[in-house]
């Protein structure tokens, strides 16, 4: 036992104890910060019940903590304060090694950042309970917990806590998992419940037919029994690790965890609920796989108990002796469940509330306790970035991630970027992104459009394949042609709009073997049905509207050709408005199946039979107004866009000639 004095506020509710006094010399007064000390020189002391007392020691009155602002203090400068002084009863946590400081020694307080070490029967079990204190080092108990938890999100943090890769029983909704079918062989242990002085034969034999009648949906008196102890079951051969017991009678829960005592190896976390002296439980709690009994019951005979405080997440880890030490339970010192998958895209990103991550031993606990963080810790990112760049990504924040991104990017998908604005990035790394990012290739479109002279002062700039691809889509923007061609070539990029923009220039003669469909129909229009609709398929509409009538008849006529023709989008209003034709040449569109190509040639078949008819265009289905392309006259369009945009633009052009 212990009678500490504290001249300043001891960090957190476990009180780290240095071997040696204070150097008399310095006489300084440190809140010390900062991974320093030997953990061999340090050990941990618990507060008794009601902990710190702060007492004035003139007036012999109790009074407030004081306040140190600075970050250290000497010992004359505390005796010019008013003295005062906080008095705590404590006790070793290990007291088998004396603590050899003597009666009166000053002594410092635990640098931030530096924990010593714990007992061996806390650091050497087989899972992670939580966090001696606030955020002390990993509390892995050796042997079974007795878990006490009134409050719901309690109990949830606890299941969810220690149950990962271990069999579980407990209510689905507390772990926070979908309900799985349960083993069908704990159905012969309820059987037993039942039926206790049948031989093992008869049971086996009763339990064969009773897996029958289930799987075949017979209801008689047995399967009866079998929905009121288990409710809204279902039955598998599958041994699963998580068991739910939502609903579970007394007589189903004696049943399940004998099963598992007979027939599973694993460890197991059990949420017992039920009431009454159960043979079962006292099996479960003096057996070696016993990793932790969540239940309200007063004791049970585990070397550890385990009851929650008012703040949720925070505990008391009773320990022989007697010894209570505060735990905090949080997502953090969870492993990743079993059923989590690692997200592939931003999209699938789904953050938690964790902080204090610890350091990953693999890939996907890196990348998990990432996404647990409920804020961005630049810290723990810069420690694991070489190892594990993904999880850095995903953990650092907005004010790292563009020199992050530098450093790391050749080693994430190009889609991971997304986590961050892309505008703030500059024009070098938005190219770089662009070969494989859609919205990467938009911004460089967007801001060598708004600076066209950018490419002048950063000639380095025109060698990015990207920036080529910017530079032919943006020909009106500078006076002279820039040739970029061969940069282009390298790594084409948004090809169609690209031999759309330069069709008609001279530069397009470069460009053509780019796309095979468009060599074809530049150098010699093809006659075959497949090297036509891979033209349709491939080549803007606006390149092939001379041939667009020619090419629909001879597609028409065969089921193969109508076939195609459903899936091609494309507008048609738009390609025969300006040919000579009449509706009955379109007659076989109705043979057609459904599809976006068959609604567009819908609309020119009514239209054109509107027009022969002298009335005015129907309402059209690619656009309301699509019909009056097939019209002299054109009415007002409004400027919104209700339907297919080039057949919108294509009316407003209408409009101005």
């Amino acid at each position: 036992m212990l009678l500490l004095g504290y001249a300043i506020k001891p960090p957190g509710p476990l009180l780290g104890l240095p071997d040696r006094p204070m150097d008399d010399s310095s006489g300084t007064i440190r809140i010390s910060t900062g991974n320093e000390g030997d953990g061999s020189n340090w050990r941990w002391a618990v507060t008794k019940e009601g902990g710190l007392t702060w007492w004035d020691l003139e007036s012999k009155r109790r009074t407030n903590p004081p306040s140190i602002s600075s970050s250290s203090s000497t010992l004359a400068a505390w005796m010019e304060q008013p003295k005062v002084m906080g008095v705590v009863r404590a006790k070793l946590l290990d007291d088998q090694i004396p603590w050899p400081m003597g009666v009166g020694s000053w002594f410092e307080s635990l640098p931030v950042g530096h924990w010593p070490e714990l007992p061996q029967y806390l650091k050497d079990g087989e899972f992670i309970l939580g966090r001696a204190g606030n955020s002390g080092p990993e509390v892995k108990p050796r042997g079974g917990v007795h878990a006490r938890a009134g409050k719901r999100a309690d109990q949830s943090l606890i299941l969810q806590t220690v149950s990962s890769g271990v069999i579980c029983l407990a209510d689905a909704n507390l772990v926070d998992r979908s309900s799985k079918p349960l083993p069908n062989r704990i159905l012969r242990y309820w059987l037993k419940q039942i039926h206790p002085r049948l031989s093992n034969h008869l049971v086996d034999e009763r339990f064969e037919r009773l897996i029958i009648d289930l799987n075949q949906g017979r209801s008689n008196l047995l399967t009866r029994k079998v929905s009121l102890d288990f409710p809204a079951k279902t039955w598998s051969l599958n041994q699963s690790l998580d068991l739910d017991s939502t609903g579970l009678s007394l007589r189903a829960a004696r049943s399940v965890l004998a099963y598992l005592l007979d027939e599973r190896d694993e460890p197991m976390v059990i949420h017992w609920r039920w009431p009454g002296q159960i043979e079962e439980l006292h099996r479960l709690t003096s057996d070696s796989r016993c990793r932790l009994v969540l239940t309200e019951r007063s004791s049970l005979p585990l070397p550890f108990v385990l009851s929650s405080k008012e703040k949720i997440g925070h505990f008391t880890l009773e320990l022989p002796g007697r010894i209570k030490v505060p735990i905090t339970l949080d997502s953090q010192t969870r492993t990743a469940p079993a059923e989590w998958v690692v997200p592939k895209t931003p999209s699938e990103l789904v953050r938690g509330n964790s902080s204090n991550p610890e350091l990953p031993k693999n890939q996907r606990q890196a990348v998990w306790t990432a996404c647990s963080l409920a804020k961005p810790n630049d810290l723990w990112a810069d420690k694991i970035e070489t190892t594990y760049p993904l999880a850095a990504w995903i953990a650092c924040s907005s004010e790292t991630r563009r020199s992050r991104w530098r450093r790391i990017g050749n080693s994430l998908n190009a889609e991971w970027v997304l986590l961050e604005d892309l505008d703030s990035f500059d024009l070098e790394i938005l190219s770089e992104l662009a070969i494989d990012l859609p919205q990467a290739m938009d911004l460089v479109l967007n801001k060598l459009r708004q600076n066209p002279l950018i490419v002048y002062s950063k000639p380095n700039l025109l060698d990015q394949p990207a920036i080529a691809c910017a530079v032919l889509l943006s020909k009106m923007w500078f006076e002279s042609p820039l040739d970029v061609s061969s940069t282009y070539l390298s790594h084409p990029l948004r090809v169609k709009q690209v031999l759309k923009e330069c069709w008609d220039s001279d530069i397009l003669i470069n460009l053509i073997s780019v796309c095979p469909h468009h060599s074809i129909l530049y150098h010699n229009p093809p006659s075959d049905r497949d090297s036509i609709l891979g033209i349709m398929e491939d080549v803007h509409h606006s390149l092939w509207q001379e041939h667009a009538l020619e090419w629909l008849k001879l597609f028409l006529t065969t089921s193969i050709g109508r076939s195609a023709l459903c899936d091609l989008d494309v507008p048609w209003p738009i390609l025969l408005s300006d040919k000579e034709l009449n509706s009955s040449e379109l007659s076989l569109i109705h043979h057609m199946g459904d599809g976006v190509g068959k609604i567009s040639l819908i609309d020119v078949f009514n239209s054109l039979q509107s027009k022969e008819n002298n009335r005015p265009p129907p309402i059209c289905n690619s656009h309301p107004l699509a019909g009056w392309l097939f019209y002299s006259d054109v009415p007002n369009i409004p400027n919104k866009c209700e339907g297919d945009l080039e057949i919108h633009l294509a009316l407003h052009r209408r409009i101005q000639q």
